[in-house]
């Protein structure tokens, strides 16, 4: 498990998302802070990496053979990633989302 400081996080998404933030002033959002969607972005951002770690390993264990099956068969794309590739995907994602439940308590 990754521990950081929490006024580390704090000072890291004040400079993202903040009134001058590399996110908010280049592209000229509003400031996030103190808003609801200031919540939501900082959550997303902290729990992203617990999420895609345990995609990126499950991907790199899907067969390219079974890709291969499917699209012989003539599944298109967007069927063999819904078929196919999700749910061989599904159990790191709960487990990326069940970081997210068990931690944001």
């Amino acid at each position: 498990m990754v521990a950081f400081p929490s006024f580390l996080i704090t000072l890291s998404l004040a400079f993202l998302y903040g009134g001058a933030g590399l996110l908010t002033g280049p592209l000229g959002l509003p400031d996030l802070t103190g808003s609801w969607w200031a919540l939501v972005v900082a959550e997303i951002t902290f729990y992203t990496p617990f999420v895609v770690r345990p995609l990126l390993a499950a991907f790199s264990q899907l067969d390219p053979a079974l890709l291969e099956v499917a699209a012989s068969l003539g599944a298109r794309p967007g069927r063999v990633l819904r078929r196919v590739v999700l749910p061989e995907a599904l159990p790191a994602l709960l487990a990326g989302g069940g970081v997210f439940v068990c931690c944001s308590r």
